[in-house]
């Protein structure tokens, strides 16, 4: 009986603490997300929808180069991490500079399209913001691998204590800046380069303090061939994801222009902000499940089916306050994100129970039938956007992802059957 007792109370600790893990990495991403959509808020009112469509996509930019070509290597260092395979500081070295270089190399590729091709951002994007949102890449591409370590090793206060004192910071000197001073879009960009910076710093120092100064010569080509074996499959899918979730803005920008870019972007923030919690579960679940791969299943049933309910509960709220909501804080010219936001919600369904059954073939070394299966939806989401946003605009974006999020969710369904058997009511329902 003690023995059970006992076995009991390690359960429930430990369940306690993934929980807490899910808790701290939510708040720091709900606080991450109520700083940008401060920051857009702001924009919106001083510079219109055009001025918001502008810094929508100066942050676009970095963001879009560090899932183009992060490589998966970032996720490996989770994998590897979580599962003691391998040594933390020859990890942290690695991880380190392949971030660096490859944010190079980023950068070198854009500056050449841009050469090749001026108005590769869309119409009426400024010159000099490009050049400062490319400044913001190497920053980009090094919170993220270094955000993994901490992950991979499950010190998840440290880096979302970080997150909170700085987007807090940030915060402050935004609302200072656009109540006291004449702000221009470029003094935008360079606080949000700035603020950045700072981030990156504090996660360096701490893993410096602990692994010692990082070295090039010291680069480990073994686990860097394993990490690349593993990330490439990760980063495939996690690539094909993206451009569902994002391509919409890019071809808006190209075929419509800033304005249009400007009222669907305010409807994509609060898509963002609701999708935190999901991806807050499954940052946590990943390290979780590579762990205790026996358990994959179990943890999968028991998130998603919560992960349903909460997302059915946000929806049921945006559809109620959505749009008074929209025009209190953007303006009432904003009045034109509320549609497409109410399709965007049947998409971020999909996305939100997505996020969770992925992490499954994740822990599992990702086969690639799990790569493959994003491809179908990718091909669709760009052939309804390309046919129809020049005559539906935002409305035929906001369709386009709702089709090829419903059709990968399926994929997924039907593939994860293939490794276990999972009925969808124990997706869609948390078990009691």
């Amino acid at each position: 009986m003690i023995i059970t007792w006992a076995k009991n109370i390690k359960t429930q600790l430990y369940g306690s603490k993934i929980i807490t893990n899910i808790a701290i990495t939510f708040f720091s991403k709900i606080f991450k997300a109520l700083t940008i959509l401060i920051l857009m808020i702001l924009t919106a009112r001083d510079f219109g929808a055009e001025g918001k469509g502008i810094i929508t996509m100066a942050l676009f930019l970095p963001d879009f180069l560090y899932f183009t070509l992060h490589l998966g290597l970032g996720n490996a260092s989770i994998f590897f991490l979580s599962n003691h395979q391998e040594n933390e500081k020859t990890v942290f070295n690695n991880t380190f500079w392949e971030g660096l270089l490859l944010s190079f190399i980023a950068m070198t590729i854009t500056l050449l399209l841009k050469f090749l091709k001026p108005d590769i951002m869309g119409i009426g994007f400024p010159n000099e913001l490009f050049y400062l949102a490319l400044l913001i890449v190497p920053f980009s591409f090094l919170e993220t691998f270094l955000e993994n370590v901490f992950a991979g090793k499950q010190q998840f206060k440290i880096f979302n204590g970080i997150i909170i004192i700085d987007r807090l910071i940030l915060t402050i000197v935004m609302i200072v800046m656009f109540t006291a001073f004449k702000i221009t879009l470029t003094s935008i960009i360079i606080l949000v380069l700035i603020n950045l910076m700072i981030q990156v710093l504090s996660y360096f120092i701490i893993l410096v303090r602990e692994y010692g100064w990082p070295n090039i010569f010291a680069i480990n080509m073994a686990y860097f061939r394993k990490a690349i074996d593993f990330g490439m499959r990760s980063y495939l899918a996690c690539f094909l994801c993206y451009l569902i979730l994002r391509s919409d803005l890019y071809m808006l920008s190209t075929m419509k222009g800033m304005k249009e870019v400007g009222f669907y972007s305010v409807a994509t923030n609060f898509i963002d902000a609701m999708l935190l919690l999901s991806a807050s579960a499954s940052a946590v679940i990943f390290p979780l499940i590579s762990k205790e791969n026996d358990k994959s299943v179990y943890y999968i049933k028991k998130f998603s089916g919560w992960m349903s309910v909460i997302s059915i509960l946000a929806i049921v709220l945006t559809l109620m306050f959505g749009s008074i909501f929209i025009q209190m804080f953007f303006g009432k010219q904003f009045v034109l994100s509320v549609k497409p936001l109410f399709i965007l919600l049947i998409a971020m369904y999909f996305w939100s129970l997505l996020s969770i059954i992925t992490q499954f073939f994740a822990a599992n070394n990702y086969p690639w039938k799990a790569v493959y299966i994003w491809i179908p939806g990718i091909v669709l989401n760009i052939v309804i956007n390309w046919i129809w946003i020049p005559k539906y605009g935002m409305l035929a974006a906001a369709w386009s992802s709702v089709l090829a999020y419903g059709l990968t969710f399926m994929l997924h369904f039907i593939l994860l059957n293939k490794y276990q058997k999972v009925h969808l009511k124990e997706l869609l329902y948390p078990k009691k």
